[in-house]
Parts: structure tokens; C-alpha cells; sequence
């Protein structure tokens, strides 16, 4: 059993605090977790923009590749 800081999204929300590991593998969140949504948001954001390019390639876990992609709104 574990304990590691980790960030997860659930139905409302991206999420950051102490998930716990048991021993068959199940993990749940110990004590508060903190709603961290605008932050994420704003870190991925933020880490495109200093790569200096519009989008980014990203290999999963499970093997899929997603593509993250900034495009500018026109008002």
C-alpha cells in the first residue's frame, strides 16, 4: 500500500491530492482533494504556448495518440 500525490478528472472536474494504493491495485483519494480544473486548463495552455507551437502529440497509457491543439478566438 501507497500513498502518491496524483491528478485525475472525474464527471465535475479535474482533481489533485493523496491517492492511496491498495494492494489488488484499487486507488482512491485520501483526505481532501482540491477541484483544480482552471489550473490544468491554464498549465496546458501555458506549456503549449512556451513550446512555441499550436499543438502537441501525446502517446496514452493504452497506446491511443491524442493530438492537443490551441486555436486563437476571433471576437
Amino acid at each position: 500500500m501507497t500513498d502518491e500525490f496524483h491528478v485525475g478528472c472525474g464527471i465535475f472536474g479535474i482533481y489533485a491530492g493523496r491517492v492511496h494504493t491498495y494492494k489488488d491495485g484499487h486507488q482512491e483519494f485520501r483526505g481532501e482533494k482540491h477541484e483544480v480544473t482552471e489550473d490544468c486548463i491554464h498549465s496546458v495552455i501555458a506549456y503549449l504556448l512556451s513550446k512555441n507551437n499550436e499543438s502537441d502529440v501525446y502517446c496514452l497509457k493504452d497506446g491511443r495518440e491524442v493530438q492537443l491543439k490551441l486555436v486563437e478566438v476571433k471576437k
